[in-house]
């Protein structure tokens, strides 16, 4: 099912991380994160979060940036994602810009991250109406360095976390108007 870039587009993409313990950022050593990607059972994909001791770059103000990060193949078929902070400049997209995006962190109060979604001219894949979606996501270098993340929708099931699930956060990617992707974050269970 193909549709046209000006049609509207329905879709919902839901990410959950379950289990894992939340590692407060001592005062001394603002740290950033890396995360990995695993496969999971019946072709499901789970994300763990394992924050790490990595140099926090404070960006300059007139270079409000942060970082691009690197996907590598792991062991057994396995991602790892490597963050690393760099000045990249800050893409304003145009009203009309109807595509995905990629994301910045942050460094905000008392060692939380905040994150900044930015919306970039790329295509969009529309997922077939019956497909249970998750998603895997490919990496390509954009112009100047900038990194522009793809993402393809797939035939993965969602896994329901348990109710005891010691959860982090989730969001969630909503469709927007003119096919722009809407992201919604909410934090749940602590810190």
């Amino acid at each position: 099912m193909n549709l046209q870039m000006n049609e509207y587009i329905l879709f919902i993409c839901k990410f959950m991380f379950t289990r894992l313990p939340w590692r407060v950022p001592s005062p001394e050593a603002p740290l950033l994160f890396h995360y990995y990607v695993l496969s999971g059972t019946r072709g499901a994909l789970q994300v763990k979060f394992m924050f790490t001791r990595l140099p926090w770059r404070v960006p300059s103000p007139e270079a409000p940036l942060l970082f691009h990060y690197y996907v590598l193949s792991g062991t057994r078929g396995a991602l790892q994602v490597k963050f690393m902070f760099t000045r990249l400049p800050w893409r304003v997209p145009s009203p009309e810009a109807p595509l995905l995006f990629h994301y910045y962190v942050l460094s905000g109060t008392r060692g939380a991250l905040q994150v900044k979604f930015m919306f970039t001219r790329l295509p969009w894949r529309v997922p077939s109406p019956e497909a249970p979606l998750l998603f895997h996501y490919y990496v390509l270098s954009g112009t100047r360095g900038a990194l522009q993340v793809k993402f393809m929708f797939t035939r993965l099931p969602w896994r329901v976390p348990s109710p005891e699930a010691p959860l982090l956060f989730h969001y969630y990617v909503l469709s927007g108007t003119r096919g722009a992707l809407q992201v919604k974050v909410r934090a749940m269970g602590g810190a």
